[in-house]
């Protein structure tokens, strides 16, 4: 009873709906895997017709056999032309089953394309506050392991529609033909094997460089995901789309060539066993040698349907099983799409005024992040923002830096509402540096690109602005050197002032910087002071910071404590009034 609920029909409409969300851009191709199976079936129908029939005239010693065929009547062939026929069919059938397969190829590859495609392009238009949430590894593992279960189901989607097509012309052909026939079948296993080994080789072959491609998909996947923040803030999605896009072609290309071989191997086998029965048909005929073992037509064709049948149930049984991960993948595509990033519309040609007026937050299922804060932030002012860990620093940031929308309270960019400015506009106009520098597997200059169209000009006088450009310069191969995807080979300061490179490559108006001199060796922290004192007055800084040589940049200080504001000023007078504040350069001092 399980097994009859695992075929029935309303399941297999089911699976078929989440299937379809990525195999329906092939419908053309469905229908003509339908088509050609058909007249696959009917090519196998013939070659099993004439060879039964030929096989009976050569046991009874007869020149020519006659083979019905229906409405059309009765035809009279020689044992020559009826094998030369049956030949025919059998290349026929050979040609139709490649057509087969190398549309089962396509469609399976695209499908795969498609999802993964589809979800990492929604998941990077969705909004900030998702992507935070994605636990680490498992966008990769549903763009790897669960996607690979879309391929297979389009696999097995031609599979199901190959073996009903089959079926349908063989017991049609069997119904037309009613034959009485006898046929000997010697097969010659050890000369298959040695005829296959060489496809079977290059099947390997390609599967090692597939899996080498998809390797490649997984690597440039994950530093899109460790890079969301950044992604996000300097608006180069559509740049991560087109990298993504070329990894998933070498990918895709490769997975059509192992899907051709594996759909073409059971064909050619197939085939090649045809072609050694009518040699050996053909050898009895012309050495008028002893008789065949004597079998119906219609037998063959029986046992050929059962093959078929009995794909049909195990393919509809492991297309149910590829179903979870197919709703799945449509399931978290749907959230993507549910959660995109509000977009204003306003132009955003300069930065000059930021307020927050009484603005809180908090996130799912926890107490509030923030209370009530409000603050007011001047054109070209550098603003240290200091607490105790778990304040709210890093949940401000975000949502001055419009990753994350208030619960409640105002936003305001140059008097305007900031959900009216537009995102792109926004992002185009801030720098930002984390406090842990993310370096990507690529050029020193495209790092500090970062897939945006900055010439190589700005790429070097961001350099020279953020001082690395001299060290740059000694290495190897200067600006073309290849950094590894852990930054190897530079160190942690080095790193940091190549982010600060890249966050100054665009000329920002806004730069916020996340403790961004925490863990460096003092040459660099000193290289980093001086960038910092150099843009002071002509950028709007906003910086996390405790080391007293950062915070003395500061034109005013806030200082959080439990996401409420508890000073807010210059840092002398809240080192006289602010016990907190106090404390910090107290303790900094002493360091």
């Amino acid at each position: 009873m399980t097994r009859f609920q695992a075929l029935s029909p309303r399941r297999l409409v089911a699976v078929w709906r989440a299937a379809s969300t990525f195999i329906g851009a092939s419908t053309a191709r469905v229908v003509s895997i339908s088509a050609l199976s058909l007249l696959r079936g009917l090519a196998e129908a013939c070659v099993l017709v004439v060879v039964a029939r030929a096989a009976l005239a050569l046991s009874d010693g007869d020149e020519s056999l006659g083979l019905d065929l229906g409405p059309l009547g009765l035809e009279t062939l020689t044992i020559s032309q009826a094998l030369g026929a049956a030949a025919v069919a059998a290349v026929a059938m050979l040609l139709l089953h490649l057509l087969v397969a190398e549309l089962s190829a396509r469609m399976s590859s695209e499908a795969l394309a498609t999802a993964r495609l589809r979800l990492s392009s929604a998941f990077l238009r969705s909004s900030w506050g998702l992507q935070a949430k994605e636990r680490e590894g498992h966008l990769q593992d549903v763009l790897t392991t669960y996607a690979d279960q879309v391929m297979r189901a389009a696999n097995l989607t031609a599979l199901i529609l190959t073996a009903s097509f089959n079926l349908i012309a063989l017991i049609g052909t069997a119904i037309v033909v009613d034959v009485w026939a006898a046929l000997a079948m010697a097969v010659g296993v050890a000369a298959l094997a040695v005829l296959l080994r060489p496809l079977n080789g290059l099947t390997r072959q390609r599967a090692a460089g597939n899996r080498d491609n998809n390797n490649t998909f997984a690597t440039t996947m994950t530093e899109a995901v460790g890079l969301a923040q950044e992604v996000t803030l300097f608006d180069v999605g559509a740049s991560i789309e087109d990298r993504l896009r070329s990894a998933t072609e070498r990918a895709t290309h490769s997975q059509r060539q192992v899907s051709f071989l594996s759909g073409a191997v059971p064909g050619v086998y197939q085939a090649l066993a045809v072609v050694i029965v009518l040699a050996g048909l053909a050898l009895v005929h012309t050495t008028g040698a002893g008789s065949v073992a004597e079998l119906g037509a219609v037998v063959l064709l029986l046992i050929r349907g059962i093959s078929y049948g009995q794909q049909l149930q195990v393919g509809a049984n492991a297309l149910n099983q590829s179903a979870p991960y197919l709703r799945a993948i449509r399931d978290l595509e749907g959230e993507y799409i549910t959660n995109q990033r509000d977009a204003g519309e306003q132009p955003v040609t300069d930065i000059g005024r930021l307020q927050f007026v009484d603005v809180s937050f908090r996130y799912d299922g926890s107490v509030d992040a923030l209370t009530d804060v409000s603050l007011d932030i001047a054109k070209g002012e550098v603003v240290g923002l200091v607490g105790p860990s778990g304040s709210g620093k890093s949940t401000l940031v975000q949502l001055l830096l419009r990753l994350r929308l208030p619960d409640s309270g105002t936003y305001r960019i140059n008097e305007v509402d900031a959900e009216d400015l537009s995102l792109s506009a926004w992002y185009r106009a801030l720098g930002v540096v984390p406090q842990h520098p993310r370096l990507f597997e690529a050029t020193v200059a495209d790092n500090i690109r970062f897939f945006r169209d900055l010439d190589d000009d700005r790429v070097e006088r961001a350099a020279r602005r953020a001082h690395i450009h001299d060290e740059i310069v000694t290495w190897n191969e200067g600006y073309q050197t290849v950094l590894r995807g852990s930054g190897s080979g530079v160190s942690g300061g080095q790193a940091q002032r190549l982010c600060l490179a890249r966050a100054l490559a665009d000329e920002p108006k806004l730069l916020v910087l996340d403790e961004p001199t925490s863990a460096l060796d003092v040459h660099s922290e000193e290289l980093i002071q001086r960038t910092l004192a150099e843009l002071t007055g002509e950028v709007t800084m906003v910086l996390i910071a405790h080391r007293l040589s950062t915070l003395r940049l500061c034109d005013r200080i806030l200082v959080l404590e439990g996401g409420r504001v508890r000073g807010f000023d210059t840092p002398e007078r809240l080192e006289q009034d602010n016990a907190y504040f106090h404390q910090a350069v107290q303790i900094s001092r002493r360091a």
